[in-house]
């Protein structure tokens, strides 16, 4: 009865949540995380592989981590036989270069042949045996660069940080093994209180009740800083949870102030490559992209790039959310053409990863949508914002709030091209592009823009007086308005605008 509820309920659900983007693990590390938070054991990683067959990157994870773990006990068999300690480095460097070394083209062919062919074999034999899943041609497609971090992650080695070229036969010299470090298995602590605290934040964001998730997000922090210290996993992600939730209510100076201090700790608890310090990263580019520093959250999203090019490279669904987070801090500084580029290899990626009808692809067609009305390409806009809603009413239904979001982005798309084509015949100028600018608006800011207020009409109405008042005395002779008064006429028009945004 438990190996059937194993088999037949838990690893499937377990799979459709990496399908739905639920989970969404970038190494082995987080994929080992995973399946024992709900209780599934690594030897099952055989048959993740044979239900993720739609899903090429948890595919790819997988193999890499059950080829990780089979070269992890060859490693460790040759440390153990090891007797003189003055060999272990030169000992340690020949395995790897025999576990990670590319065959000779030259001399002594027939040589390297056969130890690749032996080596090949009992990698299969091994995953075999151990994880009941047979090895095809994806050997000679692995990341020699991911296998290797993994590697020095179980073992504990230490190796010189350099350029090492995996295509030669000896990428490695004893030089380059700098230490071991012990690996120990202990169990985390945690507060079960500040733990069902965090759980209640996360579903009162979820339900939009944002003053709740506030109250128990800072209980959870208080909680989980009197067990676990101020300096811990834990600790860090009741701060990135919290800022999380600030960020919604709008307060993004405080969201940004608590997502640097879970970047500080995760960066001191966990190290640089971290899945969850690329996850701060990314965080808190988004935090200072909304306080408008732009630069700033440029340089932590592209570490956050280039980290997870390393840990699980540039075809992942985190990868392409990262595209896309550059793309929004591209159009934010003008470069619009640049940030299509992004946009469109994030579209790629997605369609090629989860399919064409996936949540996360409708968010790729949705930016695009937003990147071509910033080129007052409106048309275009409408296509991709059709294809957008088309997607979400599939999966979400017509209730939800992102297919209204996009609903309402559509009726924008479709006035603006309606009237960028009746623009030539009228003789008036052309559709103001500025709300694309503005990035993801709710459905009622969106609707508030489209049907302004009657104080913006006075305004805009104001405006086009003054405007016609100084067109007439410059054909008169006159002189126009001072340049001081327009300067601050203008000022005072921006700050009203920029508060009808906010």
């Amino acid at each position: 009865m438990a190996h059937k509820f194993y088999d037949d309920t838990a690893l499937p659900k377990l799979v459709a949540d990496f399908a739905s983007l639920e989970l969404s693990p970038v190494d082995g590390r987080t994929m080992t995380d995973f399946m024992h938070t709900r209780g599934l054991n690594m030897c099952s990683l055989g048959r993740v592989v044979e239900l993720a067959e739609k899903l090429p990157h948890i595919q790819s994870i997988c193999i890499h981590e059950m080829v990780i773990r089979a070269f992890k006990h060859v490693i460790r068999a040759v440390i153990a036989a090891v007797d003189d300690m003055q060999n272990m480095s030169a000992v340690i460097a020949e395995t790897l270069n025999i576990l990670l070394g590319s065959p000779r083209l030259e001399n002594d062919l027939d040589t390297d042949a056969n130890e690749h062919n032996l080596r090949l074999k009992w990698v299969e034999s091994f995953l075999s045996e151990r994880y009941c899943w047979t090895l095809k041609d994806e050997f000679a497609h692995l990341r020699k660069p991911i296998i290797l971090r993994g590697l020095c992650s179980k073992v504990g080695l230490e190796l010189v940080a350099r350029d090492y070229d995996m295509n030669s036969p000896n990428p490695f010299d004893k030089s380059d093994i700098v230490n071991i470090v012990p690996i120990c298995k202990h169990v985390v602590y945690s507060s079960i209180d500040s733990r069902n605290l965090l759980e209640s934040s996360k579903m009162a964001l979820d339900k939009g009740k944002l003053d709740d998730a506030v109250n128990y997000g800072a209980k959870a922090l208080s909680k989980v800083i009197a067990v676990c210290g101020p300096y811990h996993r834990l600790t860090a992600n009741a701060y990135s949870l919290l800022a999380v939730v600030l960020y919604h209510t709008g307060d993004f100076n405080q969201a940004t102030i608590y997502q640097q201090k879970a970047l500080d700790i995760n960066e001191r608890e966990l190290g640089l490559d971290h899945p969850e310090t690329m996850k701060s990263y990314g965080d808190l580019s988004v935090f200072y992209y909304r306080l408008q520093h732009i630069e700033m959250a440029l340089k932590y999203v592209n570490r956050a790039l280039y980290l997870l090019q390393f840990s699980c490279g540039l075809s992942h669904p985190n990868s392409a959310a990262t595209y896309i987070n550059v793309a929004m801090m591209e159009e934010g500084m003008g470069n619009v053409h640049v940030a299509l580029r992004y946009l469109h290899e994030a579209l790629k990626c997605n369609k090629r990863l989860l399919g064409a009808d996936h949540i996360q692809t409708a968010a790729s067609y949705h930016a695009i949508a937003i990147a071509l009305s910033m080129m007052d390409a409106y048309s275009l806009s409408v296509q991709h914002e059709q294809t957008t809603l088309q997607i979400l009413q599939e999966k979400l239904g017509d209730d939800d709030l992102r297919t209204q979001d996009a609903a309402a982005w559509l009726e924008y798309f479709d006035s603006k091209a309606l009237e960028q084509q009746e623009a030539p015949r009228r003789g008036i100028p052309k559709p103001d592009s500025s709300i694309a600018s503005k990035g993801h608006l709710s459905v009622s800011d969106l609707l508030d823009y489209i049907s302004p207020d009657q104080e913006r009409k006075e305004r805009d109405m104001q405006k086009k007086c003054r405007r016609a008042k100084n067109n007439t005395r410059a054909h008169q002779g006159e002189p126009v308005e001072e340049k001081e008064n327009f300067q601050h006429d203008s000022g005072s028009l921006l700050e009203a605008e920029k508060k009808d945004f906010q």
